[in-house]
């Protein structure tokens, strides 16, 4: 397949409904496994997310993987995962290229590759902001 498609071509439709069904599968198994995550041992719960995350960035798509998605991905799942694996997913997936995106309305992620660390504010829904602050060997966090 080749690169040079319009968003409206048969081609570039192809890619949109790929894109799409990628995430939709992906957050489905999120959702399952946040509604299942107290009843399981915390390796399976580490299991399954990086399981999440690999399949989702390994998929067998023709489609290139959008930074603000895969934001939303590592949003969704860090709270299952080691710090060193969330920010070994963010070098990975942004390498050298600072991130700054909007995951969800109320979640802001960042990768920040100087400091190798990534940082995920959640806005609470009385305007709370609670930043958490990861880098392989520490996780810091504060309110706002």
């Amino acid at each position: 397949m080749t690169d040079h498609t319009t968003h409206d071509s048969p081609l570039g439709l192809w890619k949109s409904f790929e894109r799409a069904s990628r995430v939709a599968w992906t957050m489905q198994r999120i959702n399952t496994l946040a509604t299942l995550a107290t009843q399981l041992e915390p390796n399976d719960r580490v299991d399954a997310a990086r399981g999440i995350w690999l399949e989702y960035v390994d998929g067998h798509g023709t489609t290139d993987l959008d930074r603000n998605e895969e934001a939303h991905i590592l949003a969704a799942i860090y709270q299952w995962l080691p710090k060193s694996d969330v920010v070994k997913f963010a070098r990975n997936a942004w390498g050298d290229r600072m991130l700054d995106a909007h995951a969800r309305d109320d979640l802001h992620i960042s990768w920040w590759p100087d400091d190798s660390s990534v940082i995920i504010q959640h806005t609470t829904r009385i305007g709370t902001v609670a930043t958490l602050v990861l880098t392989e060997t520490s996780a810091t966090g504060r309110l706002r």
